[in-house]
């Protein structure tokens, strides 16, 4: 592993977390994951070999823990006192990035897969009715390589939220059709529900009490505002 070859405690600290995609892997097991497939789903650029070079290097530098799963085969990861601790350092990242990265928020940032998953673990399920809720999603400017990603349908049954691009055949509450990148602003607070719709750049098919369970399920704010890190991390 490459060094900075400074004694400095920055300097040292990013010799092991600061890795292309490994603050990102801490992220995952920080907001619970504990199986690969899991880690994957929330870094689901990240190649499945880098992941597992990822982690074995945080499991030599003594942040977390592999050990054989009880049932079928491959290992679950548990942080370690160490790896706990990284905790504050990202949200402390993940703060700033809210506060002054969200200008530079691009289509090509947003892979809706991961979106959804986000969605899945950090949405507000308190928000949603006690019946089966189908929003449909239809997404625009998605870079080229993502256009087969364009409609998908998020699915709450029986207590449970999934995600999927196959129509699951049920009647839909509530239709979001946005540019890609506009709605992930809105979510993370760089741009207000008002001016989103206003402009066009993301618009509802629905009954008002369907979208006000989308707004509440993602704190929608009708304008502009700083938010604080979204990723509400596991104890």
């Amino acid at each position: 592993m490459e060094t900075y070859g400074q004694f400095c405690p920055v300097a040292k600290a990013l010799d092991v977390i600061g890795t292309r995609w490994t603050p990102l892997v801490l992220r995952e097991l920080l907001a619970g994951s504990r199986r690969f497939s899991d880690v994957q789903r929330g870094v689901p650029l990240m190649s499945r070999a880098l992941l597992a070079q990822r982690l074995k290097e945080l499991g030599d530098a003594g942040l977390i823990v592999a050990t054989e799963k009880q049932k079928g085969r491959g290992h679950e990861y548990k942080l370690t006192e160490s790896g706990a601790a990284v905790q504050p350092v990202l949200e402390a990242l993940g703060d700033w990035g809210v506060r002054y990265a969200q200008g530079r928020i691009g289509p090509e940032d947003c892979d809706p897969a991961q979106m959804f998953w986000a969605m899945r673990r950090h949405g507000d399920r308190s928000a949603l009715p006690d019946r089966r809720f189908i929003i449909r999603f239809e997404f625009r400017n998605l870079p080229p390589s993502k256009r087969s990603l364009t409609t998908w349908w998020l699915v709450w049954d029986r207590g449970e939220l999934e995600h999927c691009l196959d129509n699951p055949g049920f009647d839909v509450d509530l239709v979001v059709n946005a540019a890609i990148d506009a709605l992930a602003k809105l979510w993370m607070g760089g741009l207000g529900l008002t001016e989103a719709t206003a402009s066009g750049a993301v618009r509802f098919e629905g009954a008002a009490p369907a979208r006000a369970v989308f707004a509440r399920m993602l704190d929608l704010r009708p304008t502009r505002c700083v938010k604080t890190f979204q990723y509400a991390f596991a104890a």
